[in-house]
């Protein structure tokens, strides 16, 4: 079987770059793809090769551009991975239009655009992977917009399935994982008055799962679905065992224990 040829968006740091790492390890062939250059052959360098493909999916023809790069590089493609999001940290009644756009945009936006420029390319039996949150459901204050993009998202997905049933979209929900860059630009004081609610609210995450590892499992599962074109995996739900968090440090999971969504915060 010919190596798969995988366009990853959102690469250049978090589970995105892990997920690039292990795909290159697996002998495929990669794109990796973020807003940030000098990032991506930081990852490429980790990981021993790929492409580089720098793209901005919110700006307009960002995503045509990632696309087109790829398959320039590829000559098409098996697999995309869509492993990026952002999100503030912000009360709904502090949370500006500004910050809604920036979530939007980039976390299902710039999915769909993604897929729309790549859906005439795409070989028969293609694989499109997307992260999603188990935030979906249960949005954790502070985090709505985030999650109610993802909530967008799994609905995205399902169009899209239903509309092209000859490629299998499959929605990957993760749960709290360590470590990414998701919340590193969170406002401390902030983050710990909401640990506080989400204790109170029996919302708190008390285990978190390893990102490298995590990135394994989703390497493994796709490498199944590109060796098995017959079977269609529409959702997969990927949380932390029940161990203890106490191996982590409290401060670190003040930033990070919300990241659900790896890849690369600013792409």
């Amino acid at each position: 079987m010919a190596a798969p040829r995988v366009l990853i968006v959102g690469a250049s740091s978090g589970v995105g770059r892990a997920i690039a790492h292990h795909f290159v390890r697996t002998g495929a062939q990669v794109a990796l793809s973020a807003r940030r250059a000098e990032n991506l052959n930081d990852a490429i360098a980790e990981a021993g090769g790929g492409t580089a493909v720098p793209g901005d999916v919110r700006a307009i023809g960002g995503a045509q551009q990632v696309v087109q790069g790829t398959l320039e590089a590829l000559g098409g493609i098996d697999v995309i991975i869509y492993a990026t999001g952002v999100s503030p940290l912000q009360r709904l009644r502090d949370a500006t239009r500004e910050q809604w756009t920036a979530v939007l945009e980039t976390n299902l936006v710039g999915l769909h655009e993604v897929v729309k420029a790549a859906l005439p390319h795409l070989a028969t039996g293609a694989t499109v992977g997307v992260l999603s949150s188990d935030s979906v459901g249960t949005p954790r204050p502070g985090l709505v917009p985030y999650a109610a993009s993802k909530a967008a998202l799994e609905e995205l997905m399902r169009g899209w399935r239903s509309e092209h049933p000859e490629i299998r979209f499959s929605t990957i929900v993760i749960g709290p994982t360590f470590p990414t860059e998701f919340g590193s630009a969170f406002d401390p004081e902030l983050m710990g008055e909401l640990w506080g609610e989400w204790e109170r609210m029996g919302i708190a995450d008390a285990s978190i799962m390893d990102g490298n590892e995590l990135a394994q499992v989703i390497v493994t599962t796709v490498q199944s679905l590109v060796e098995f074109p017959t079977i269609g995996m529409e959702e997969i739900v990927l949380r932390p065992t029940k161990a203890p968090a106490s191996e982590f440090d409290r401060e670190a999971l003040f930033t990070e224990q919300l990241a659900e969504q790896g890849g690369d915060p600013v792409t």
